[in-house]
């Protein structure tokens, strides 16, 4: 999983228990917010979505835009992108939904 520090922590924390609780092994790495859309991580988290099986994005702003991700998403890497989530909407509303 990858976030930024604009990223509640309680949020991201409950993302990675979620994946631990369902049996996965997640890893998680904290990245400065991406200064727009399209500007490329860092190496380090270039990398770490290169390895990735799923990365589960929960940025201030989608990472999804750039070259980095696409060399993984070619590599076969799934993605499920968490932009813009609450802890209200996991508790309450949609993700409560039958």
């Amino acid at each position: 999983m990858v976030t930024d520090t604009k990223v509640k922590e309680e949020l991201y924390k409950s993302l990675v228990a979620a994946v631990y609780i369902q049996g996965g092994e997640p890893g998680l790495l904290i990245i400065p917010p991406p200064a727009a859309f399209g500007s490329e991580p860092s190496p380090i988290a270039a990398a770490a979505m290169l390895e990735s099986d799923l990365l589960i994005a929960a940025c201030s702003i989608a990472i999804s835009h750039t070259e980095s991700f696409r060399r993984a998403h070619e590599k076969g890497m799934r993605y499920l992108a968490m932009g813009g989530l609450t802890l209200d909407l996991l508790t309450n509303d949609v993700a409560t939904a039958d």
